[in-house]
């Protein structure tokens, strides 16, 4: 037991490490781009290509690692091509290897489905759920320590320096995680019958698809149209890295206070319904709100709910298929969470151009309400599979 909460601690090192590598340089790319000649065009671009690598990769990156039982591998590969990628960008700033870059970011995110199935193979087959769980706060830890890291030292350090610090940091992860040692277990191979059940699983699909509702709320609102209503409650720099914190770090806090002592009370099911409920009102607040302090507090309260969702669907997520198609299970879900990441700002730009900002987080949180209806769907089977 002792050796596996060094390898637990290891592995959240890494992950830490990772997710600090990719998004230190987050609040700063698309200016960036606009600095070394990008058109508008180019700039939403360099944006997209990070998601669009994760939606095309996530899945074939879980199918491979499970049917060649290469999952610490891929994982490795990933961190790799983090670093190298911001190397490039230190050493090239042109906007060719900027787009180069940014697609071999998305492909580096999109190892991480395996990450979720190796750490969960660490824990005992009960705490399944509650380990998965467990990772999707370490993985917002590293990303709000990324934005915090951002807004203390984004005035201090040029943009060469924040590429400097993202390859160290990828360079760090991949040396946590090598030092990680990998018991290969001989395993039933994943055949193209149990693929089949993954494609075709109704619970599967309902489950990514409500974690895709509100992953809209986060790309179209928060990281799209936060900023712009902050800005015009005269926020600086600093404020923005700050507010995009307070959504993250209660991640983190979520899943020590609320989401270990909930799961032993409640169902999943039945706290999905009431927290996808309370994050569509909160969005449709959002613009309401009248001075920044507020805004903050309004985020970290949306942050939580958030979240603990986002945790209990990745649980429900993983723990729909045995140990040996984890990292396929999770490329489906996260493939297809993706995608609400892509159509959350495309939403939010269209309803931005004929209409009102308050317009915009009414038409998010109005459509967040297919969460809780996924949610129903998903009740239903489990009362007919019992």
């Amino acid at each position: 037991m002792k050796e596996n909460k060094a390898k637990i601690l290891l592995f959240e090192l890494y992950v830490v490490l990772f997710w600090l590598s990719i998004h230190i340089s987050s609040p700063f790319i698309s200016k960036y781009a606009e600095q070394i000649g990008a058109g508008s065009f180019l700039v939403g671009l360099t944006v997209a290509l990070y998601s669009i690598g994760q939606i095309s990769l996530r899945i074939p990156a879980g199918i491979f690692a499970d049917r060649k039982n290469m999952r610490k591998e891929t994982i490795l590969l990933g961190a790799l091509i983090a670093a190298v990628s911001f190397a490039l960008l230190w050493l090239m700033p042109t906007i060719p290897i900027l787009i180069i870059a940014r697609t071999m970011q998305g492909i580096s995110a999109a190892s991480t489905v395996c990450a979720q199935a190796m750490y969960v193979g660490f824990y005992p087959k009960d705490e399944a759920f509650q380990a998965s769980g467990k990772l999707v706060a370490v993985n917002q830890l590293g990303t709000a320590s990324a934005y915090l890291f951002a807004a203390l030292v984004g005035n201090a350090v040029s943009i060469k320096g924040i590429f400097i610090l993202s390859t160290i940091f990828g360079i760090c992860s991949f040396i946590s995680l090598a030092v990680v040692k990998d018991d290969k277990k001989k395993k039933e191979p994943v055949t193209g019958q149990d693929l089949k059940k993954a494609f075709q699983s109704p619970r599967l699909l309902l489950v990514a698809l409500t974690c895709a509702v509100i992953e809209l709320v986060e790309a179209g609102a928060v990281w799209t149209y936060v900023p712009f209503v902050a800005t015009d409650m005269g926020g600086s720099p600093f404020w923005l890295s700050m507010l995009q914190f307070a959504f993250v770090i209660p991640c983190f806090l979520a899943n020590k206070i609320f989401y270990k002592k909930l799961i032993r009370t409640f169902s999943p099911t039945g706290m999905l319904l009431v927290f996808t409920c309370t994050e569509s009102v909160l969005c449709m607040l959002l613009p309401h709100t009248r001075n920044l302090f507020i805004l903050f507090v309004v985020l970290f309260i949306m942050g939580t709910v958030h979240w603990t969702s986002f945790q209990l669907l990745s649980g429900l997520a993983i723990t729909s298929f045995p140990e040996k198609m984890h990292a396929c299970a999770m490329g489906v879900f996260q493939a297809t969470y993706a995608l609400g990441m892509l159509v959350g700002p495309i939403v939010a730009g269209a309803v931005r151009s004929v209409s009102s900002m308050t317009v915009v987080f009414i038409t998010l949180g109005l459509m967040t309400l297919l969460a809780p209806t996924f949610v129903l769907l998903v009740k239903r089977l489990e009362k007919k599979s019992i």
